[in-house]
């Protein structure tokens, strides 16, 4: 249901082929008993983190820069498990959510994520301005 509601409302033209596949794709698949249970162990899955301190410090070490796009009103990866990520990363994250346009990142300067307007669709609704998210 909750996933009818997002693709319910326009996307804007360069995203609506996209939201309508995604959307008859739903259709089609979530009378699929299997697809349901498919689901909600991905669901599930992205609960199950095996990214450890040590592996931001090897990432780290070989220059490897990795940045986030976090979208404020996300609802599959709730902010305080957002923050286990980051804290991962050495990236220092407050316990409420920043204002969208907050930028935080690790003291090298390598990882960083950037609070953006918008859920979890972000890169499919507004793709000309994620290009320019991801280059700063």
């Amino acid at each position: 249901d909750l996933l009818r509601k997002h693709l319910s409302g326009s996307w804007g033209p360069e995203s609506e082929p996209a939201r309508r596949e995604l959307a008859a794709g739903l259709e089609r698949d979530s009378a699929d008993t299997s697809w349901r249970e498919a689901a909600m162990r991905r669901l599930n899955g992205t609960l199950e983190l095996e990214f450890t301190a040590e592996d931001a410090a090897r990432m780290r070490g070989w220059g490897i820069r990795v940045d986030i796009l976090y979208g404020a009103q996300d609802q599959l990866i709730p902010w305080r498990v957002e923050r286990i990520v980051l804290e991962r990363l050495g990236i220092p994250a407050p316990a409420e959510l920043p204002p969208a346009g907050t930028v935080l990142r690790d003291d090298s300067g390598l990882f960083s994520v950037t609070i953006a307007e918008g859920d979890h669709y972000l890169p499919l609704k507004r793709p000309a301005e994620f290009g320019r998210w991801l280059a700063r």
